[in-house]
């Protein structure tokens, strides 16, 4: 998982959580050695990482077709409905950007002809005030990312999610990259409203409190579910296990945003993963960091 590093709260593993919830699934020959990192064990060669368990292998290469990476954005933005992401282009990669550790390597053949994604999501502050609008571009730019492949276009290489601040100012270059995921993953395509009663229903057997839910359809199915709970500290502790329960185990949504207030309704524990993109944040509140109180969750 690619995941981002913000003074101001801690990210922590996205592989680990993302694997504790969903699970990497890969076959047997494979070993998962880390965020992103699945290897042969006779070849040695990087694998893309798959989390759904079925994988739609054909495309539409061969069908003639008229559709623009545009066009396919504009259709997954109409998909998602009401969100944060205010604008969102596709282009050349960022002025001055190296893709490579040592500029004088050369470029991976994928970055002279791939594109890029560019996206402005508005959100209270850089903070975790930002985590569920970056998650939303993210999973458009998943979206988008299988559908020009599905289409045979010019690969998307990645993207790069803005955040535009209440004051006007907008902070470029800190949120956004796609992960090395494998195209035509098949997630949920149970309708919004029993996914929305299925995760009430466990909220409740969790001994949560359930304050909203709303289910994306970037491509497929991502809930946002905002909960309360009398114990953040227990909450925070048995973190992996609270997601198991809303989200299944494992589940079998394309993302999952969630969002835990205390009984102040106030936030103290946000996750959010986007699993065509093998990205995601998580941020705890200060006095409840495990990394802080040198614990695990479990």
């Amino acid at each position: 998982m690619i995941w981002k590093r913000k003074k101001v709260f801690r990210v922590a593993s996205a592989a680990a959580a993302a694997t504790a919830v969903l699970g990497a699934t890969t076959a047997t020959a494979l070993i998962h050695r880390g965020p992103d990192v699945v290897k042969h064990p006779r070849r040695g060669h990087v694998l893309p990482i798959q989390y759904s368990k079925i994988v739609h292998k054909g495309d539409r290469r061969h069908i003639e077709t008229t559709s623009s990476p545009s066009s396919l954005l504009q259709a997954i933005l109409a998909r998602l409905g009401s969100s944060s992401v205010v604008s969102a282009t596709i282009a050349g990669p960022p002025t001055g950007y190296i893709p490579t550790e040592d500029p004088s390597s050369p470029p991976p053949p994928a970055f002279a002809t791939g594109k890029w994604a560019y996206f402005t999501v508005t959100t209270p502050d850089d903070a975790q005030g930002s985590i569920r609008p970056v998650w939303e571009a993210q999973l458009v730019a998943g979206a988008l990312r299988d559908e020009m492949h599905a289409h045979g276009l010019v690969s998307l290489y990645s993207d790069q999610v803005d955040v535009k601040l209440p004051d006007g100012s907008v902070v470029t270059g800190e949120h956004g990259g796609l992960g090395n995921t494998v195209f035509g993953q098949v997630f949920s395509t149970t309708t919004p409203a029993s996914i929305a009663a299925d995760i009430a229903q466990r909220v409740a057997n969790a001994g949560l409190t359930l304050v909203s839910v709303r289910v994306l359809t970037p491509e497929q199915s991502a809930p946002m579910v905002v909960v309360r709970s009398n114990d953040p500290a227990g909450f925070v502790k048995n973190e992996y296990t609270m997601l198991r329960q809303i989200f299944g185990n494992p589940t079998t949504y394309e993302g999952i945003y969630l969002e835990a207030q205390d009984s102040a309704g106030s936030p103290f524990f946000i996750v959010a993963s986007s699993f065509r993109t093998a990205t995601g944040q998580t941020w705890y509140r200060p006095d409840l960091d495990p990394q802080r109180l040198g614990s695990l969750p479990g």
